[in-house]
């Protein structure tokens, strides 16, 4: 696997249509897999600084449980305030496992 990219679950333990927090390092991260892809970004709402993995997952987004901010999963772009995205991480799947750059 490239530098800088870490094995951090099973493909298994990411549900489809699901959500899984892992600890990469220091960094709390959401793992997202819908239809069949998966999707990393930082576990933390840039506006209220809750789990997005506790989020409610649309087709191509996730969108924040507290005041229901939503990020798209490919981008971390924020529909409803541009300026605060949210921070996405590269992902790899190699065999049955997730590979994650953080």
């Amino acid at each position: 696997m490239e530098e800088g990219f870490r094995d951090v679950a099973a493909l298994s333990d990411v549900p489809e249509g699901g959500a899984r927090r892992v600890r990469v390092g220091s960094a709390e991260v959401a793992l997202f897999r819908q239809n069949g892809r998966v999707f990393a970004m930082e576990d933390y709402c840039p506006h209220a600084g809750v789990p997005l993995s506790e989020g409610e997952l649309e087709p191509g987004i996730v969108r924040c449980w507290h005041h229901g901010w939503e990020f798209e999963l490919e981008t971390g772009a924020c529909a409803t305030c541009p300026s605060r995205p949210a921070v996405t991480y590269e992902v790899r799947i190699e065999g049955d496992r997730v590979w994650v750059r953080v």
